[in-house]
């Protein structure tokens, strides 16, 4: 994972109240690649492997006003990212015979994103 960040500040007075805000947006390139395992439902093995890469744009943006002395407005807006459970990335698939008729089948992807 890689990221950047650029960010603008704005100071001023509305109405003859103080504000100030800033402006930004991150950029973030995610590079992933995972090995893992495919177990049918005769019990075998088979390796697997996937990878995926993406860049995510996450602006932001913040406001404060200083109403009077003792008061601040504040408004804010960001889009974020947070990372999947790592064993949700990684390629796995396991398929399980019940003793019942039903079929449990469980997947892992690398093509998830945020």
């Amino acid at each position: 994972m890689f990221a950047i960040y650029a960010e603008g500040n704005v100071v001023g007075e509305i109405s003859e109240m103080d504000y100030s805000a800033n402006f930004g947006v991150r950029a973030v390139y995610v590079d992933f690649s995972g090995d893992g395992a495919r177990v049918d439902t005769d019990g075998s093995i088979q390796p697997t492997s996937t990878s995926n890469d993406y860049i995510e744009l996450l602006p932001s943006a913040n406001f404060n006003l200083d109403i009077n002395e003792n008061l601040v407005w504040r408004l804010a807006a960001a889009k974020v990212m947070s990372r999947p459970n790592p064993s949700d990335l990684v390629p796995r698939e396991a398929a399980n015979l019940t003793l019942v008729v039903w079929v449990i089948f469980r997947q892992g992807s690398a093509v998830m994103q945020i």
